[in-house]
């Protein structure tokens, strides 16, 4: 039985408002209605030239506890990476009166930070602590995508995940200050808008996440993987858009994609067994894309779990809940064949996500 899918039917489509051709401006505003457990966040991440990585997270809802369903419990988070391998990573928590949200368009204000923008432009500004201060403009230089409406259903629950790529790739411009210096920033960046109505750990068993680009086209990759309840059900989600923001291949269906996991790792921290390179292999029609994704050094571990206070760490004992993120260095080698002839073929660096919400970990 498929209990959890992608809502791309036309009646899905009717029933959100949702255009089926392109995504519009007010998809990117405040989507969710404050119910019990559910999140809403904006999410950015940049790569400068100078070496440096950032990455930004505005949540109306903390992400660990979801919504009280008493007004928001804003959060803003930012991890910014170093090329010297310095990593200084801010949780910052605020009350619900200190948050704003436009329905209209991206406009979130969090404290003095703020997240607002267009599909075009964005301009995002953080006031962090000891003289940590970000603040870039993103110019999209792709097209907003989304699998679907943006909604995946779990059928069985009606509760529902969500994921709009407002910005696979755009410029970055602006400045940033980290323990009272100043740096230039200008560099590729990238954004997504989320507004699940239930804690992704709840949803999900595990997910990888990433975006690959070179000059020509981006890339990106978010396979998600259900829970034992819904048979561990792969929902792999994918695209490749050209310079000019044209959509050249994508994938929402678990019918159309393998996935090999050629070799493994044990994790040092927590023992998981985890990919150390996934082969992913998507076809339709005549078109086949392989992308093979090999694990390099992991640059960010956090476990969830252990910094979870006692009543949520009681909930996830009951759920069987473990939650471990990783963010890892890593290469992507990607081939697109038609009848067999390749006709698109890269290779490069890249940083991809892992989350495992249970100790089982399902290769």
């Amino acid at each position: 039985m498929e209990t959890i899918r992608v809502m791309n039917r036309a009646e899905d489509y009717a029933a959100a408002n949702i255009n089926r051709d392109h995504v519009e401006v007010w998809e990117e505003g405040e989507r969710n209605k404050g119910n019990k457990g559910c999140l809403e966040w904006w999410y950015f991440d940049c790569d400068t030239e100078d070496g440096i990585k950032i990455g930004v997270n505005f949540a109306l809802y903390h992400p660990l506890m979801g919504s009280s369903g008493q007004g928001y419990n804003p959060f803003v988070y930012f991890n910014i990476q170093m090329p010297d391998g310095t990593v200084k990573n801010h949780p910052m928590m605020f009350g619900s009166d200190d948050a704003t949200a436009s329905k209209d368009r991206c406009d979130v204000r969090i404290g003095d930070n703020r997240f607002e923008g267009d599909l075009d432009n964005y301009h995002i500004v953080i006031n962090g602590d000891e003289g940590t201060k970000i603040d870039v403009c993103l110019k999209s230089t792709s097209s907003a995508w989304r699998p679907g409406t943006g909604y995946v259903l779990n059928g069985e629950t009606d509760q529902f995940f969500t994921w709009l790529c407002a910005v696979p790739r755009g410029d970055v411009s602006g400045t940033l200050v980290v323990d009272g210096k100043e740096y230039d920033v200008k560099g590729t960046g990238y954004h997504d808008h989320q507004w699940p109505s239930i804690q992704t750990f709840f949803f999900w068993n595990q997910w990888v996440w990433a975006r690959q680009q070179n000059d020509d086209y981006t890339m990106v990759l978010f396979d998600c993987v259900a829970p034992a309840a819904n048979d561990y059900r792969r929902i792999p989600i994918f695209f490749i858009e050209d310079k000019e923001g044209n959509v050249i291949f994508d994938n929402t269906d678990t019918e159309t994609c393998r996935v090999e996991i050629p070799e493994t790792i044990v994790h040092d921290k927590c023992g998981r067994t985890y990919p150390a390179v996934s082969r992913y292999i998507f076809t339709k029609g005549d078109t086949t894309v392989e992308y093979t994704l090999t694990a390099g050094k992991e640059f960010v571990y956090t476990d969830h779990y252990a910094a979870a206070p006692a009543p949520l760490k009681a909930l996830f004992d009951a759920k069987g809940v473990d939650t471990k993120y990783s963010r890892f260095a890593a290469t992507g080698d990607l081939v697109m064949k038609k009848d067999g002839e390749t006709v698109l073929e890269f290779s490069g660096e890249l940083l991809y996500e892992l989350e495992s919400f249970t100790k089982n970990y399902v290769l």
